[in-house]
């Protein structure tokens, strides 16, 4: 169960019957997470059949104290959840909890390192017949393309430059 008192800026959590009382200042970050097609969100469409999840949705409050809690939809009303600056915005088309948000910055980086590296890859396979001067503009077109894209252009070009 999670409380909030706009007037004292207090949020009180009974967790496993066990109180956490913090203060709005005590709060590292809150993240408001809802389907990409939820009835009260922007993205939606008028003919677009419904999901199953389509009201389905998350909040995650992390405290400077390093304690973090989640509440579902099914606990509370995550649309009328607010404590104004302090929430971060997020959609995805299946809204389920991830784990990122708990990982210490080093995993993280693996975690992106790791993505990284899998879409230069496969950007790499599916430019492998591609010309020299279309590998060249997406180069030379930084804006238009994304970094991985790049980044396997040029490695495929080097990587011909070197079989000549």
């Amino acid at each position: 169960m999670v409380t909030i008192d706009s007037d004292t800026q207090k949020i009180n959590i009974n967790h496993n019957n066990e109180p956490y009382s913090y203060m709005f200042s005590d709060i590292s970050f809150i993240d408001k997470v809802k389907p990409t097609y939820s009835k009260k969100n922007l993205f939606g469409t008028a003919k677009r059949r419904g999901n199953i999840w389509d009201n389905y949705g998350y909040i995650r409050i992390k405290f400077k104290d390093g304690k973090h809690f989640i509440f579902t939809s099914l606990m509370l009303d995550i649309d009328s959840f607010s404590i104004g600056e302090y929430i971060n915005h997020y959609y995805s088309w299946y809204p389920y909890i991830s784990t990122l948000r708990e990982l210490n910055i080093q995993q993280y980086k693996k975690v992106v390192v790791k993505e990284n590296t899998e879409k230069v890859d496969w950007h790499k396979n599916n430019f492998e017949n591609f010309s020299t001067e279309k590998l060249q503009s997406k180069i030379d077109n930084p804006d238009r393309f994304e970094k991985e894209a790049i980044i396997a252009a040029k490695e495929i070009i080097e990587k011909r430059k070197e079989s000549m």
